[in-house]
C-alpha cells in the first residue's frame, strides 16, 4: 500500500519544473519537463489554482489516492506484468499510476487557462465526481512497441500538458497542412510526418480548421516529427484499435452514431517511455478502460 501526500501546487510544480523532491521519481517518466513554462505563466496559474481546486473537489487527496491505487492494481494485474518479478511489477505499475495522477492535474488545471472545457470530465450528471484517472479510458502508447512514436507523444505532452486529455474526432482532420511546416520538411522515402495530437483526436489538425468544434479552441499547432513510416503507421493502427471493442475501450454494441467509441468521447493519453539512464521493462501499448477492462490495442 502506498499513499500520495502532497499538495496540488507542489504536484503541478513537479510536473512543470521537474522538481522530483516531493513525489519520488515521477519526473523520470515525463521525459520533458519545461522549466520556463511556469515562470512565463505564473500569474495566470496563480489566479487559476482556486478554480482548479474547486474543480477537482479534493481529487488529489482522497479521490486522487484512491484512483492511483486502483489504477496501480489494474496495471500490476494485467498480462504483460506477469512475467516481471514482484518488486519490478509493483514499482513499474506505481510509476505509471503516479504519472497519470500528475499529468491529469497539470492537464486539467492548465486546460482551464487555455480554454479547454473540463468540468464534465469528472463531474458527470447524476454521478459522484470522479478523478479522471478512474473515470476516463486511458490510452497508453508505449515505447516498447511504438518506439519513437511513443517518445514523440511523451515529449509533446511534456511541452503542453492539456494534450493529456483528448476526445475522439471523426471524420479526422485533413492533414495536408502539416507538409507546409518546418517540422515536416526534408521528408525522405520511407518516412512519415507524425503528428500529435493525431488527426483523429479533437485537438489535432490545423488550429484554424473550419472543422474544429467551437468549444475546443486550440491555441497550439500539433507537434510534428519526421520518423520512419513503420512506427507512425503502427501507432495510427493501435489508436484505431483503441477506439474499437475487440482490443480497445469501445462499447460492446455500437451507439446511435454507429460507433463503439463515440465522437467527442473523452480519454487520457498516457505515453510510457524508458527513463533516461534507466533500463526498465515496459509493457506494450495498453488500454485501461473506464469499465475496468485492460486491453491491448493491435497494430
Amino acid at each position: 500500500m502506498w499513499s500520495l501526500v502532497f499538495d496540488r501546487r507542489t504536484l503541478l510544480r513537479v510536473q512543470l519544473e521537474g522538481d522530483a523532491g516531493a513525489v519520488g521519481d515521477i519526473v523520470e517518466w515525463t521525459l520533458e519537463t519545461p522549466q520556463t513554462f511556469l515562470q512565463e505563466n505564473a500569474s495566470v496559474l496563480d489566479q487559476d489554482f482556486l478554480e482548479a481546486d474547486q474543480l477537482f473537489k479534493n481529487a488529489f487527496t482522497a479521490e486522487g489516492e484512491a484512483a492511483a491505487i486502483a489504477l496501480e492494481a489494474r496495471i500490476a494485474a494485467s498480462e504483460p506484468f506477469q512475467n516481471m518479478d514482484e518488486n519490478t511489477r509493483g514499482a513499474t505499475a506505481r510509476r505509471i499510476a503516479q504519472l497519470c495522477v500528475a499529468r491529469a492535474l497539470a492537464s486539467f488545471a492548465l486546460g482551464k487557462v487555455f480554454g479547454s472545457t473540463s468540468d464534465g470530465l469528472i463531474n458527470k450528471p447524476g454521478q459522484v465526481a470522479k478523478h479522471p484517472c478512474g473515470a476516463l479510458d486511458i490510452y497508453m502508447p508505449s515505447e516498447a512497441d511504438l518506439g519513437v512514436a511513443a517518445r514523440h507523444r511523451a515529449t509533446a505532452i511534456g511541452s503542453y500538458a492539456p494534450w493529456v486529455y483528448q476526445e475522439r474526432f471523426k471524420p479526422p482532420y485533413v492533414n495536408a497542412w502539416i507538409h507546409t511546416r518546418a517540422g515536416c520538411a526534408g521528408m525522405e522515402d520511407g518516412q512519415n510526418c507524425d503528428e500529435f495530437p493525431n488527426a483523429a483526436m479533437v485537438d489535432g489538425g490545423n488550429p484554424n480548421s473550419s472543422k474544429r468544434p467551437s468549444d475546443r479552441p486550440q491555441p497550439k499547432e500539433p507537434s510534428l516529427l519526421l520518423m520512419d513510416a513503420d512506427p507512425n503507421q503502427k501507432e495510427g493502427r493501435k489508436l484505431a484499435s483503441f477506439y474499437g471493442n475487440a482490443n480497445g475501450c469501445g462499447n460492446a454494441t455500437p451507439g446511435p452514431d454507429g460507433l463503439r467509441f463515440a465522437v467527442r468521447r473523452g480519454f487520457l493519453v498516457l505515453p510510457v517511455v524508458q527513463p533516461a539512464g534507466i533500463n526498465v521493462l515496459l509493457p506494450p501499448t495498453t488500454a485501461f478502460c473506464a469499465d475496468s477492462r485492460v486491453e491491448f490495442p493491435q497494430g
